[in-house]
């Protein structure tokens, strides 16, 4: 091996590993990001690193049960308070309709006027939220405050056009709202939380009571299959007398067959009572016993149910009670 330039040879030496060095930008690429942190001032923060009554909110308005699951962080902090559920709701969902101009009159039961007296409406769309549902059902009083609920399609009418006498037009009608989609499905409410309800009697009135007792009836025996106790029983019959009672019903009688359509069904086709024959007599006794109630127990419709369920015993207490087979009902 010879030199062309003294000090660089011109073959390799053996057994000689060449090693070449690499780059390492790691450590660069981080300071680079601490120089330009400290330069902007902008710091990027995570969910868990933000206040905790800002992710109470975020969690209230999503609705998402599932975060309390998330990781312990989450499970201890969310919980949100009284007070802050209680400001929200009167941030978001209480209007004062004066703060836009628009004077509303208050009157009472024998329809005289309250000039001056303040009225404040409130959102139907409070009971999208489970939160905020929980908080009225505990705090019934704020609805002592409450003039009316107003109608979502109204007051986001208004926001949107900012034509007033919208509202005053709906103000000044008779009659009081339908209850919320919502009610006719949760029936968890009419069960355990009348006093609510009965509350909400003063805005709302329940216009398809016998599509919410079908569902009620079905939901009710579903969550009880085969339950012998009398108090779940008694606690049947008084939900069917509140649905009665907050849909205005005259004289707490069932008008229709449809219910007892859904209560024959689930006795006696599904069998998900110990005791249907109790229960489906208590039953016709207390809303079945109106002097027009003829009509509905001879309903063709009923008559085709009693005559698949082949019980004569409940055919028999029908009768008792008034109905009339129509002619080919057992043909």
């Amino acid at each position: 091996m010879g030199y062309a330039i003294a000090g660089y040879p011109t073959r390799k030496r053996r057994g000689h590993r060449h090693k070449v060095k690499l780059l390492k930008h790691g450590k660069e690429d981080k300071l680079t990001n601490k120089r330009r942190k400290r330069d902007d001032g902008k710091v990027s923060i995570g969910m868990s690193e933000l206040p905790v009554e800002i992710i109470q909110r975020i969690f209230i308005m999503s609705g998402n049960a599932a975060m309390y699951e998330l990781n312990k962080f989450y499970h201890t902090i969310l919980v949100p308070s009284t007070s802050l559920l209680s400001s929200m709701v009167w941030e978001n969902y209480v209007w004062d309709p004066l703060q836009y101009g628009i004077e509303l009159n208050e009157e009472d039961d024998d329809d005289n006027r309250h000039d001056g007296q303040k009225v404040l409406l409130m959102l139907e769309t409070v009971f999208n939220v489970n939160a905020f549902w929980n908080y009225l059902t505990a705090n019934m009083e704020i609805l002592d405050s409450i003039s009316r609920f107003i109608p979502t399609a109204v007051y986001q009418d208004f926001m949107s056009e900012g034509d007033s006498g919208k509202v005053v037009q709906w103000w000044e009608q008779d009659g009081l709202m339908d209850f919320p989609q919502v009610f006719y499905a949760n029936f968890e409410l009419f069960v355990y939380n009348r006093n609510f309800i009965r509350s909400l009697s003063r805005f709302f009135i329940l216009k398809d009571p016998y599509i919410h007792l079908n569902e009620l009836i079905h939901w009710f025996y579903d969550r009880n299959n085969n339950d012998d106790d009398d108090d779940d029983d008694e606690l049947f019959f008084e939900t069917v007398g509140l649905v009665l009672e907050i849909a205005k019903v005259e004289y707490g009688g069932i008008y229709s067959s449809e219910p007892l359509e859904s209560l024959l069904d689930v006795l006696f086709v599904q069998n998900k009572s110990n005791k249907p024959i109790q229960t489906f007599t208590k039953f016709l006794n207390l809303f079945y016993s109106r002097e027009n109630a003829q009509e509905h127990l001879s309903d063709p419709s009923l008559w085709r149910l009693l005559r698949s369920t082949s019980n004569m015993t409940v055919i028999d207490i029908v009768v008792n009670h008034g109905g009339q087979p129509h002619y080919g009902a057992f043909f």
